[in-house]
């Protein structure tokens, strides 16, 4: 005969471990593999990311869709170089090159995109 009243969730009765985060999994996480591009991309260029602020280091690793709002770049779609596709929506967004961080935020893109997809080329 069950021992609980109506409305009350049983639960067992053993203690809880607690949650287990296994970190060593071997897959590297999308924004700490777009941190470590982009630290890898601007010390190339010159610049160092760790000094960046927060907003200029936002507006190297994000991109502006008008209906998604604020992105990562690895949320891209860059099957084709012209047209890129914002990876939430699908819809075109514009991308530049130019501006302070225009042109590292485009190589940028690209790098994520192309390590993301295994070396799949982007076309034109």
């Amino acid at each position: 005969m069950s021992h609980y009243y109506v409305g009350e969730i049983p639960r067992d009765q053993r203690p809880s471990d607690g949650v287990v985060l296994d970190f060593d999994s071997g897959e590297e996480s999308l924004d700490r593999m777009l941190d470590r591009k982009a630290s890898i991309l601007s010390k190339n260029e010159g610049f160092s990311y760790k000094d960046m602020t927060p907003v200029q280091r936002v507006f190297l690793t994000h991109y502006w869709c008008p209906i998604c709002k604020l992105l990562p770049l690895y949320a891209l779609d860059l099957r084709h170089r012209n047209k890129v596709r914002c990876g939430k929506c699908r819809n075109v967004i514009s991308f530049p090159g130019k501006g302070k961080y225009g042109k590292i935020k485009k190589k940028l893109a690209f790098l994520l995109w192309q390590e993301r997809k295994g070396g799949e080329d982007v076309q034109r």
